[in-house]
């Protein structure tokens, strides 16, 4: 390599340092990219105690029209079922539960109705007029089962199929 190609290249590594340097500017960033932290801020005055009875918001003393209209409804207070959608028509319902061992399940109908009990498996038909949901199923396996299932299956159809895997483990059911 002669002289003129050594400070050739000398000059092309001092104008490329200069030329980063000056776009990383004297901190190692580009100009303009370092913001300053945002304010923390500072509560300065005490809050007032949250009084339990009337809760966060101010209350007037008199109930909404969403309270109003809950007492209206008799069913809202007693069932767990009070709401619905999709076909209020008369349906079968068919429920499922097993288990490779010993469970407990309880089953709670469209209409008050409920039953409890431990099994390894079973099955359960009820015609329910409603619509959905139309019942609703938890099952625990005992020791030492090991894997619990529960289906919900709705004029011939299934709606839910649920796997809960390991001793004491929790399925439930919702259709």
């Amino acid at each position: 390599m002669n002289a003129r190609t050594g400070a050739a290249l000398l000059a092309i590594v001092v104008g490329l340092a200069l030329m980063v340097f000056g776009a990383l500017g004297s901190k190692g960033s580009l100009p303009g990219t370092l913001k300053p932290p945002p304010p923390v801020p500072v509560v300065t005055g005490a809050l007032a105690p949250i009084d339990p009875t009337k809760g966060i918001g101010k209350s007037t003393g008199e109930k909404t029209e969403g309270e109003k209209e809950l007492e209206n409804l008799p069913a809202a207070k007693d069932d767990v079922f009070a709401s619905e959608y999709g076909d209020r028509g008369k349906h079968e319902v068919t429920v499922t539960i097993s288990a490779n061992g010993r469970s407990a399940y309880l089953i709670s109908w469209r209409g008050g109705k409920s039953e409890k009990g431990i099994t390894a498996s079973l099955s359960r038909t009820r015609t329910i007029v409603g619509g959905s949901p139309t019942v609703q199923v938890l099952g625990q396996a005992a020791a030492p089962a090991s894997r619990i299932t529960c289906s919900i299956t709705v004029d011939g159809v299934k709606k839910v199929n649920q796997v809960a895997s390991g001793t004491w483990s929790v399925v439930s059911c919702l259709g």
